[in-house]
């Protein structure tokens, strides 16, 4: 579509005429200041659309660390498994931070202390459940952790 960009002389916002409107009355769009549209102004086409913005590039340390941190909240029952995906989540997670993806590498890292402190909790359990196993069978009560005094 062809026309002619006409500046207003109040605010300069140029408006877009048609060949038609030559003598007519025009109405700026931006302060609403009436003026005659010239005669002969050169024609120009219009501008197309520019194109969208393409979206940052999301940082692979950023999205492993979120990876990494979900699995080590998933797995802190295989307590070897959480310990070694939370800490490279960690770790990842702090390449992470320097990138455009930062909310996702900060979460990761985030995820990543949880299934740390969950990952290690269940490494205590099992460590207590072991030294309480009787594996003779012989029926001997371990001492409570604090005795009744007599």
């Amino acid at each position: 579509m062809t026309g002619r960009l006409v500046p207003c002389p109040r605010c300069g916002a140029e408006q877009l005429t048609e060949p038609a409107d030559a003598g007519r009355t025009i109405i700026c769009w931006a302060c609403g200041e009436r003026f005659p549209a010239p005669g002969r102004v050169p024609t120009v086409r219009r501008r197309r659309p520019t194109r969208r913005p393409r979206p940052a590039p999301v940082s692979a340390a950023a999205v492993l660390s979120f990876v990494l941190g979900v699995l080590s909240c998933v797995l802190f029952c295989v307590w070897p498994v959480s310990l070694a995906t939370s800490v490279a989540g960690l770790v990842t997670g702090a390449f992470g931070r320097k990138t455009p993806a930062r909310k996702l590498a900060v979460s990761g890292m985030v995820l990543s202390a949880v299934g740390l402190i969950f990952g290690v909790g269940f490494l205590v359990l099992t460590i207590a459940g072991i030294s309480l196993f009787d594996p003779k069978g012989t029926g001997k009560v371990p001492p409570p952790f604090f005795p009744a005094t007599p």
